[in-house]
């Protein structure tokens, strides 16, 4: 899962001890290991904390913060295309020292700039700061599977993949608002970018947020849009076409989240989604995919369905 978190001071108050605090609030979110980066310039002071669950290269080499040249990373996600983007940048010149995917996205982004954001299929929240431009890039996946919050007031940015982030941060002041309470008890959710907390937001989905250190300015790009598809060509193939080609891209898109270090499994609930997944992975292999299901004594139980698929 990995939790990230980070900050901009231009008051030059917040320092290493706040990272280190934060890393301790999101232990639970990657309890493998920890670390924090820290740059302090003219403008202000600048953080970035990570924790780590590993999935992809369990060594030393996958740590983060991760370094490359003027470029610092934390992410939180899973790049499922990274080994065909890595072998791109091998083509430009690039070399690895690890098998991460966040080193892609590191070194991607020196090479492509924001432009790398649309090579990536996964889910994803990261942070990359720019110690030559001066400049914080946030990014959130397409549809906003990974979370991103961040808050922006008295020259100060504060960001996270918690609201307790901010709970957690020296002088932050926390005031329910009063516009989400009321929204909440009307539609049972806080619409985004919203929270229920004043003056934190939601990082927008399919979007960058970056923040100049020297202008003291936030501003969201955004790079996709669902509503794109709708202008894409239409599948022209009969049925019996249509049926082979939603199986092929159904078992692409699984067989890409199988890349692991670490077993995997599925939640298997006996719907047709999962059973639907599970099959799939199965279909071609010969070991027995590890399957995960929750029972419940009362209300709905499907645990009975998923034995009969298991």
């Amino acid at each position: 899962m990995c939790g990230i978190a980070g900050f901009f001071d231009g008051n030059k108050i917040l320092d290493k001890e706040q990272l280190w605090s934060y890393n301790k609030e999101l232990y639970k979110r990657g309890p493998d290991s920890n670390d924090i980066y820290i740059d302090k310039n003219e403008f202000g002071n600048v953080g970035l904390s990570h924790v780590r669950l590993s999935i992809l290269d369990l060594s030393s080499l996958g740590k983060q913060p991760m370094i490359y040249n003027n470029l610092t990373i934390v992410l939180n996600g899973e790049i499922y295309n990274y080994i065909s983007i890595k072998e791109e940048l091998k083509t430009l010149g690039y070399i690895f020292e690890s098998t991460t995917d966040t080193e892609v996205v590191l070194q991607g982004f020196d090479a492509w700039g924001s432009d790398i954001v649309k090579k990536l299929r996964g889910m994803f929240a990261f942070s990359i700061y720019n110690k030559i431009s001066k400049k914080i890039f946030l990014c959130r996946d397409r549809i906003g599977v990974k979370p991103l919050y961040y808050n922006f007031e008295d020259n100060r940015l504060i960001f996270g993949s918690e609201l307790k982030v901010f709970f957690n941060t020296s002088g932050f002041v926390k005031n329910v608002s009063s516009k989400s309470l009321k929204t909440f008890l009307n539609i049972g959710y806080v619409p985004h970018p919203n929270t229920m907390i004043s003056n934190v937001f939601k990082a927008e989905v399919g979007s960058w947020t970056i923040f100049d250190l020297v202008s003291s300015k936030i501003e969201t790009i955004k790079y996709w849009d669902y509503s794109s598809f709708f202008k894409e060509d239409k599948f022209e193939g009969d049925f019996e076409e249509a049926v082979n080609e939603s199986e092929s891209l159904i078992k692409e898109s699984c067989e890409l989240r199988m890349l692991s270090d670490v077993p995997v499994g599925t939640f298997l609930s006996g719907g047709f989604d999962s059973t639907l997944v599970t099959t799939l992975l199965q279909k071609d292999r010969t070991d027995k995919i590890k399957t995960f299901t929750i029972g419940f004594s009362e209300g709905i139980d499907e645990s009975k369905d998923a034995k009969i698929i298991s």
